[in-house]
This record gives C-alpha cells, sequence and structure tokens, in this order.
C-alpha cells in the first residue's frame, strides 16, 4: 500500500477506550523517536481548559498530554451535534464539510511521522456526512484499526459484522484489537476468534484488558469525581480501585459477591449499616455513601481498624457512577505515570511491529 500519514481508530461501541488506547499508542510510538499528531474531525463535547482555549474535550486534553502544538480548532473542526447536522444536510454542504477536514488533516499532518485519527462513537457515526471511521479510512486514503469490546456471547458476531462493514465499503482493514479479553482464559476467545484469524477475514492485532484495568482509578480520584468529604481515611486514598459493587441488595445476597469481588468501592447509602460492615469483612478499598447520608459509628470505628476510607457524596448512587465513569476513567484524569502505565500494558498486548510494518513504518 501506499504510505499513509493516518492512522484511523473505530470502534463497535461508544465508550470503548478509544481515546486511552490512542494515548498509550501515541506514548509506544513517540517514545520509538515517531513524530505522532492527533486529529478528530468530529466530537460532541466542549471543554474549556485554564488557557480558556475553547474546544473539543478531547482534543484539548490530548494536547496538552502529547504536548501537540497543533490548534484545538484543528484537531476538532466540528461538534457534532443536531443543529449542525441540520444546516450542513440542508444547505447541501457535506462535500464542503469533507474537503475541509481533509485540509485540515493535511495541515496536521505537515512534520508528522503519523496522525493517530479517531472515529466518533461508532465504526458508522457520521456517516450521514462522509466523515464516520469508515469515510476518513478512504477520505484520508489511510488504514483502520477496530476496537471490540469483548462478550463471550457476541464477541464473533462483532467481527463479522465489522468483516461485512469494511468490504462493502473498500477500507483497508489493518486488524481489530479485543477489549476485556484475557486470551488465555477466555474459552470462546481461544475457540472461535483464535480459529478465525487462521482462517479467513479479521486480523486479531491483540487484546488488552478493561480501560478499568488499564489505568486503574484510586479512590482520592473518585472523590474529585463525585465532590465527596472524606469521612475518614484521608491517609489510605492512594490504593488503585479496579470493581465496584453497588449495596442495593440484601446482606445475604451481597456477601457472596463482596467475598469474590478485591479491589473494590462498594457504592451505597450510608444508612445501609448492614451491607456496609459485611463489605468492611472482605477485601474492600473503599466505601462510597450516597445522598449525603452519613454512616453509623460502629461502621466508621470498623473501616478505621480496616484501613478503608469512607467518601460521602451528595449524588444518587446512579449519578454517582456515571460521574466515576466520565471523569475516573477519562484521559483527562491520567497522571503521566498512568499514561506510562497504560503505554507498557499496550506494548506487552499488542503487535505494535506488525502495525508500524503495515504502515510502512518500520
Amino acid at each position: 500500500m501506499e504510505n499513509s500519514k493516518f492512522l484511523i481508530v473505530g470502534s463497535t461501541e461508544r465508550q470503548v477506550g478509544k481515546t486511552v488506547f490512542i494515548v498509550g499508542l501515541a506514548k509506544i510510538l513517540m517514545e520509538r523517536g515517531y513524530k505522532i499528531g492527533y486529529f478528530k474531525p468530529l466530537d460532541q463535547r466542549i471543554y474549556v481548559p485554564e488557557s480558556k482555549e475553547c474546544g473539543d474535550a478531547d482534543a484539548c486534553i490530548i494536547k496538552e498530554k502529547l504536548n501537540l502544538p497543533d490548534p484545538v480548532q484543528k484537531i476538532t473542526p466540528y461538534l457534532y451535534h443536531r443543529e449542525f447536522l441540520h444546516k450542513i444536510l440542508t444547505a447541501g454542504k457535506t462535500e464542503e464539510v469533507r474537503k475541509y477536514v481533509k485540509e485540515v488533516a493535511e495541515e496536521i499532518a505537515e512534520g508528522k511521522d503519523l496522525v493517530l485519527t479517531e472515529g466518533l462513537d461508532y465504526l458508522w457515526t457520521g456517516m450521514s456526512l462522509g466523515l464516520s471511521a469508515i469515510d476518513l479510512s478512504n477520505l484520508l486514503n489511510s488504514p483502520l484499526i477496530t476496537l471490540i469490546s469483548y462478550d463471550p456471547l457476541y464477541i464473533l458476531d462483532q467481527v463479522k459484522l465489522v468483516e461485512c462493514i469494511v468490504e462493502r465499503n473498500h477500507v483497508n482493514h489493518l486488524g481489530a484489537i479485543i477489549i476485556g479479553a484475557r486470551a488465555e482464559k477466555d474459552l470462546e476467545f481461544k475457540e472461535y476468534i483464535l480459529l478465525e484469524k487462521e482462517l479467513k477475514g479479521t486480523r486479531i492485532l491483540g487484546t488488552i484488558p478493561s480501560i478499568r484495568e488499564l489505568i486503574p482509578i484510586t479512590p482520592r480520584e473518585i472523590a474529585e469525581a463525585i465532590d465527596a468529604k472524606i469521612i475518614v481515611g484521608e491517609e489510605w486514598l492512594d490504593r488503585s480501585l479496579e470493581n465496584f459493587l453497588i449495596g442495593a441488595m440484601t446482606p445475604e445476597k451481597a456477601l457472596r459477591y463482596l467475598r469474590i469481588t478485591t479491589d473494590k468501592a462498594v457504592i451505597t447509602g450510608g444508612d445501609r449499616t448492614d451491607i456496609l460492615l459485611a463489605a468492611l469483612e472482605t477485601p474492600t478499598a473503599a466505601l462510597i455513601l450516597t445522598g449525603n447520608i452519613y454512616p453509623d459509628e460502629h461502621v466508621i470505628t470498623k473501616a478505621e481498624e480496616r484501613h478503608v476510607p469512607i467518601l460521602l457524596t451528595p449524588y444518587d448512587t446512579y449519578t454517582t457512577m456515571k460521574k466515576i465513569e466520565e471523569s475516573g476513567y477519562s484521559v483527562k484524569s491520567m497522571q503521566n505515570s498512568k499514561i506510562n502505565n497504560l503505554a507498557k500494558e499496550i506494548e506487552k498486548r499488542i503487535d505494535i511491529d506488525r502495525i508500524l510494518s503495515e504502515l510502512n513504518l518500520k
């Protein structure tokens, strides 16, 4: 294939971890001496950083994390929302928008070895404008990598769906990366995916754990995300978390899950003394109490004995979990140490040399 200065990253689901993956991949390639850029033609969020330079959240954050020179307005030229879509489609300006995206992409690519280009949401999001991940692959004459979230029942269906989409649209598909699979443990992965890899179709470039495992969050980060008051345990806030349990069941049922789930935070109301005490008898890293309901003194005493911090948030359980997901597992929350660890984990599990070879960069 011809040399391309772009690599498109798409996915079959929203919030599967495209941005986090791109940051990790960029870090790996930059450490190998490559000049890397970032481009995301469409997004839906606006973030105003301290510099007051307004633009897309991912554009601002990745520009900062990777120390990129390009302005955020070029990194993400369009915010994708109903009014924008209506305006472009009714005015017949689709080709004009595509032309501008290509011009900006080429500007960003100047002086770069590779521009990691992120599609919005699903592989097909933005197809009405010709700016989905699939369309970008053709528009920029660039290969595509697809991130697929692992599900033992549907994983092969998703792989087959991707094959149909890329074949129909004549896309140069480098392969898929499976998110959340453990190749050494998952029977379905061994029997189906690896078999497919040998026979036909989509190359599996590697598997990586879920984003929670790749960039574990700490109770301190959670406290910031949910505006929590620390009732006890300020000195124990930096332990990594991988799991969350919501205590909305009887203590008997809850105990079964509490015993088998480690490195966890338990989210429940402060009045659920039964659940909280049961949690403190199992490997628990934090208690998150919702609705500003203070716990019983017995809970506080036991938490101090077990070195478990208690966080008190004003939000309900649903809002609390949503804030943790949105703020805690995002690029915005990642310090340099986390980015370095993320890059190491990706490099161990993904065939980076094969990707570089396909891109004629090796």
